[in-house]
C-alpha cells in the first residue's frame, strides 16, 4: 500500500466520496469537486489517477466522474483511455521518426540509464 501524508489521504477520501455520490446518468464535473474542496483541477485529476490506479475504485468518466456500478458504466472510460494511449503512442513514433534511427538508439540507451522518482502520493499538498 502506498504511503500518504495525513492532508493527502483526506483529499484522496473527500473526493472518492463526493463521486461515490454520483452515478452514469448524473457524473459531477471536476470543476464542481474543485470548487467544493478548494483544489486545482490538476490535483482532481491526480487523485481520481491514483484512485483507479492504487485503489481500484471503478471511478468512470464521461461528461464528468461517477461511481462504476458494473463493468458496463467502465467501457467508455476503458475506451477513451485505450484511445489516449495510441494517440500518445503515434505522436512518440512520430516525434521519433524525426531523427536517424542510430540516433534514437543512442537515445533510448541513455534513458534507460536514468531513473526518475517522482512521488504523486503527497497530492493535496500543493495548494498550500
Amino acid at each position: 500500500m502506498i504511503k500518504l501524508s495525513k492532508k493527502a489521504m483526506m483529499n484522496y477520501m473527500k473526493v472518492l466520496n463526493i463521486i461515490k455520490q454520483h452515478k452514469i446518468e448524473k457524473p459531477i464535473k471536476s470543476v464542481v469537486i474543485e470548487n467544493k474542496l478548494s483544489l486545482a483541477g490538476a490535483t482532481v485529476r491526480e487523485i481520481v489517477h491514483y484512485l483507479r490506479v492504487d485503489f481500484h475504485e471503478p471511478i468512470g468518466s464521461k461528461n464528468g466522474y461517477f461511481y462504476a456500478r458494473t463493468m458496463s458504466e467502465l467501457q467508455h472510460t476503458i475506451n477513451d483511455l485505450r484511445s489516449r494511449q495510441r494517440k500518445i503512442h503515434n505522436a512518440e513514433k512520430g516525434l521519433c521518426a524525426a531523427f536517424p534511427p542510430q540516433e534514437q538508439t543512442a537515445m533510448f540507451e541513455t534513458e534507460k540509464k536514468k531513473t526518475v522518482n517522482i512521488s504523486p502520493y503527497d497530492i493535496g499538498e500543493y495548494n498550500e
